[in-house]
């Protein structure tokens, strides 16, 4: 029986899973759940079980029970331990004796609601290896191939013997000092994973895949990207990281899209629109763990989301990590910015402030996290907040740049005549959701600060820091 863990509840996205269906097994005839009206925008809640049924030409009949089970833990019968999780649904093997088409059957049905979730793992039987997000992308790939399934029962990680693994603390105690930054860790797969990226939709979007391919072919060669057109509207974008396309038949939660533009202050686009939007395609991104490799798969990941946002059904952009809307002009233009060679700051990261007040200016940044290792604080700066804006901007772009190569104690500036700016590292003094490393930046005597959570703008883009660098430590607080 397949098992699906989450760690938020899902939608039942009943038009998607019809499409696949009919796509892969058209000579059954199908009914996905009670409110299958047949509409291209149907979905339902998994609150209360649902049943597919499919009749096959001889008129016997195929049936799909799932059922969700909300704040409990998945408990094998034989004492192994899944993946940490908070839900889980239980979903009966298709009840057919061509174990061919049960497991095609299968996965379409768990992929699909687990496109909705890029953390949830799968177990397609009983005492089988758990599928993570890019296990489960890779069965989609097969079936758009129209290949054997079997392989994929070998993927993921085994089952391991021991206590069931208790759901993810969301009160996890932080963790002990360091004196430097380190990387990210990658995950199982031997990649870290990047800000997802959602492209919102107010209708039927057409993407041109044979075009991807030939601008990735001419921007970065040596990636070797090649796009995959999967069911359903969706596909995937392979090289030396990998986007995926997951597509839902649904707008995005309302509380976030208001959150977003509270925080998104250079927002111009058409909040009606918005709000009206009918569907959305979640972009995640993956890459291999050393910053170069990053640097370019956001590049990479930048073009073709820009390129998307040129579709005139295209609304807006959203990024998932630091919950920040762009319309889809101004996706649009972050275009120019990968063409010179960087990472666009506005898009991937953005900026809050803890004070904005001239010679007590303090400024958190979020997004940084996956490229670096760590985020960047400035607490108490004693000079404008025009003059701390325009500093940090170049510091944040120098690293998006150069990657972490600034220590602790080092001094920063952008020419020798410059005031030093003192680098160090310890913990987050920011509020945040999670603990995390930081970079201190250091223009002047630290004083007790109470950070606040109001939004801020991220600094705006300025021409390349061409000559800022960082000097080694030891020079003590030059100029200040």
């Amino acid at each position: 029986m397949p098992t699906l863990l989450l760690e938020h509840p899902v939608g039942f996205p009943i038009a998607l899973i019809r499409a696949l269906l009919l796509e892969q097994c058209p000579r059954i005839s199908w009914r996905v759940g009670e409110e299958d009206y047949g509409g291209k925008d149907d979905v339902a809640t998994l609150e209360r079980p649902q049943t597919i049924i499919g009749r096959l030409p001889d008129g016997d009949l195929m049936l799909v029970s799932i059922e969700y089970r909300p704040d409990q833990p998945y408990r094998p019968a034989n004492g192994h331990t899944p993946p940490a999780h908070h839900h889980h649904i239980a979903i009966s093997r298709p009840s057919t004796e061509d174990d061919t088409l049960a497991l095609k059957v299968a996965v379409i049905v768990c992929t699909t609601i687990a496109q909705q979730q890029p953390g949830s793992f799968l177990q397609l039987e009983a005492g089988g290896n758990w599928l993570d997000h890019g296990d489960m992308s890779t069965g989609l790939a097969l079936l758009a191939r129209g290949v054997d399934l079997r392989p994929l029962l070998q993927c993921g990680v085994p089952e391991t013997t021991g206590v069931v693994a208790p759901p993810i603390s969301r009160n996890a105690d932080p963790p002990a000092p360091f004196p430097e930054p380190q990387v990210v860790e990658p995950e199982d797969d031997g990649q870290v994973s990047l800000a997802s990226m959602t492209i919102m939709l107010d209708g039927d979007v057409h993407i041109d895949w044979p075009l991807i391919d030939e601008v990735l072919g001419r921007f970065d060669p040596d990636g070797r990207w090649k796009s995959i057109a999967a069911p359903g509207g969706m596909g995937f974008v392979r090289g030396r990281g990998s986007l995926v396309f997951a597509w839902l038949p649904l707008p995005m939660d309302p509380e976030a899209i208001d959150n977003a533009l509270q925080r998104s202050f250079w927002f111009q686009g058409d909040r009606n629109r918005i709000a009206r939007h009918r569907q959305h395609v979640t972009v995640h991104i993956k890459s291999p763990a050393d910053f170069e490799s990053m640097r370019m798969v956001a590049m990479v990941a930048t073009l073709v989301i820009g390129m998307i946002a040129r579709e005139p059904q295209v609304a807006g952009v959203f990024n998932n990590q630091v919950n920040t809307l762009f319309d889809a002009k101004m996706a649009e233009g972050f275009l120019g910015v990968v063409t010179n060679g960087e990472i666009p700051i506005q898009l991937w990261t953005w900026t809050a402030p803890d004070s904005m007040a001239d010679g007590n200016v303090c400024l958190t940044t979020g997004g940084l996290m996956p490229f670096l290792g760590y985020e960047v604080e400035v607490w108490n700066a004693p000079y404008p907040v025009a003059m701390v804006g325009d500093k940090l901007s170049e510091l944040l772009r120098y690293l998006l740049l150069k990657g972490p190569v600034i220590r602790h104690g080092d001094t920063v500036g952008t020419t020798a005549e410059d005031q030093a700016i003192r680098c160090f590292f310890g913990e987050s003094r920011a509020r945040r959701e999670t603990p995390v490393r930081a970079m201190f930046v250091e223009f002047g005597e630290p004083a007790a600060a109470q950070p606040r959570p109001d939004p801020v703008p991220s600094p705006p883009l300025r021409p390349s820091p061409g000559g800022f660098a960082r000097r080694p430590g030891g020079f003590g607080r030059k100029g200040l």
